[in-house]
């Protein structure tokens, strides 16, 4: 579990939602590489954990090389990550009493600004998903 917040999410906890029950991603799956030619997965039921290497009942698939699978298991984990970033990023601003940012399509080129802003996370994330140099 982690001791304070990473990247604007909170603390890691087992408390839920009030009325909704806990949410829990029990994904576990680590993708290495998954844009290049040489990308690792590694999934299944281990939890990455001593007791789970030690103890448990446990096991996990190791898929070395294989573009196409890395390419969606990266894509899936991006598309988690920015689902509870963007929930999260919400939240906060309502708790803060603002409202929060309406989400629409542009009909000029404006929304692509942030993209080409230098030292942006949004620009080294453009770079890196072209395969441009992030240097």
């Amino acid at each position: 579990m982690l001791s304070q917040g990473l990247e604007g999410f909170l603390k890691e906890s087992l408390k839920g939602d009030q009325g909704t029950g806990p949410i829990l991603i029990h994904t576990k799956l680590i993708v290495v590489d998954f844009t290049s030619d040489a990308p690792v997965v590694i999934s299944g039921s281990h939890n990455f954990s001593r007791p789970a290497s030690e103890g448990n009942d446990e096991n996990f698939l190791l898929i070395k090389g294989d573009t196409e699978v890395a390419d969606s298991y990266g894509c899936e984990l991006m598309r988690l990550y920015d689902h509870y970033r963007f929930r999260f990023r919400t939240e906060e601003a309502r708790k803060a009493g603002k409202k929060p940012e309406r989400l629409t399509l542009k009909t000029d080129s404006t929304w692509a600004k942030p993209y080409f802003k230098t030292g942006s996370l949004k620009m080294s994330d453009r770079l890196f998903f072209a395969g441009g140099d992030l240097s």
